[in-house]
């Protein structure tokens, strides 16, 4: 009748089951329960997700809790006994609920290798949905996740790329270490990130990108791509203000055009595992041939989205230049 978790915010929760209304508060967490089946018993969500309504068109007719931040007398309203989210939002609610209200952060944005699959699981628990689960995991996660990994992990150091990741807040922007997403794919890529040592995010020196002379360049952009945008225009015209920069101009990347952009919602979620294969084809094209991530996305939507019925192949604007270029 109870289950007693540790969350994301290293907070020991304990719910009621079965749990029959949900409120949440993340769109990672809405795409979770979306794919266990579990949207009837979602009883409101929050804007951000609403706004996404290509991606999850189930949204629409959703309830709305409002922005960030999040607003408990307006949860309360719907009498959840589950209230799920990103710890950014619970951790503001954890003494806010009435104590019949579960409170449980889960994340999944993939800051270390296994606390995506250990959210995926717990949830898996706390929904009755463990075999829904580990088909995930199993069939899509590890397996290739664990592919690309058996491929890059016995690389010698001087086999590995410098790479230096940019995100969508502006120029030098950039991704550190420290638990980052970035790095921790730029490792199951096969390659070096420049600002490794760094603050998982943090304004880099234009002259310490120079001095550290990256062989590859990845941009993240999150405003007009991905699924609501069908005209690379946005991607192709960030990739040539890289280009054309002054100071990079000796750069490796900027020399021989190694020089990507990645639409920043695909390396977050239950499509992460996308975004990796890549910067595996863009750090390593001769190891990863076979490497399909376009059909990897729509195998992702088909088994895993119900309810969004999406061609990437005609549709979307995830990742430039494409592939064959």
């Amino acid at each position: 009748e109870n289950l007693t978790i540790v969350d994301t915010y290293k907070r020991v929760a304990t719910i009621k089951k079965p749990v029959r209304r949900i409120v949440s508060i993340s769109i990672y967490n809405n795409e979770a329960l979306r794919m266990f089946g579990e949207l009837d018993k979602v009883v409101a969500i929050e804007d951000s997700t609403k706004k996404k309504d290509v991606f999850f068109p189930q949204g629409a007719e959703m309830p709305s809790i409002g922005g960030y931040p999040p607003n408990p007398e307006a949860i309360f309203e719907y009498q959840p006994d589950l209230l799920l989210g990103a710890t950014s939002w619970t951790k503001e609610l954890y003494d806010k609920l009435p104590g019949n209200t579960s409170v449980v952060g889960l994340d999944f944005t993939s800051k270390t290798p296994y606390s995506f699959a250990e959210e995926t699981t717990k949830l898996g628990y706390i929904l009755n949905r463990r075999d829904e689960a580990e088909d995930y995991l199993d069939s899509f996660l590890y397996k290739y996740i664990n592919a690309i990994k058996a491929k890059t992990e016995g690389l010698a150091d001087s086999e590995k790329p410098n790479v230096y990741v940019e995100s969508s807040f502006g120029n030098y922007k950039a991704y550190g270490g420290n638990g980052s997403g970035a790095q921790t794919y730029i490792e199951m890529a096969g390659g070096v990130n420049i600002f490794q040592d760094s603050p998982l995010y943090f304004e880099a020196d234009p002259e310490a990108v120079v001095t550290s002379n990256p062989d590859i360049i990845i941009k993240q952009l999150r405003d007009d791509v991905g699924y609501p945008a069908n005209d690379f225009s946005i991607m192709s015209k960030s990739r040539d203000e890289i280009l054309n920069r002054p100071e990079l101009a000796d750069v490796n990347a900027v020399k021989e055009g190694r020089v990507y952009i990645i639409d920043e919602g695909l390396s977050y979620g239950f499509s992460y595992p996308i975004a990796v294969a890549y910067m595996a084809k863009w750090l390593h094209p001769e190891l990863f041939e076979d490497l399909d991530p376009k059909a990897m996305h729509q195998e992702f939507i088909d088994k895993y989205c119900p309810g969004l019925s999406f061609n990437v192949y005609s549709n979307g604007t995830f990742a430039h230049p494409p592939l064959s270029e």
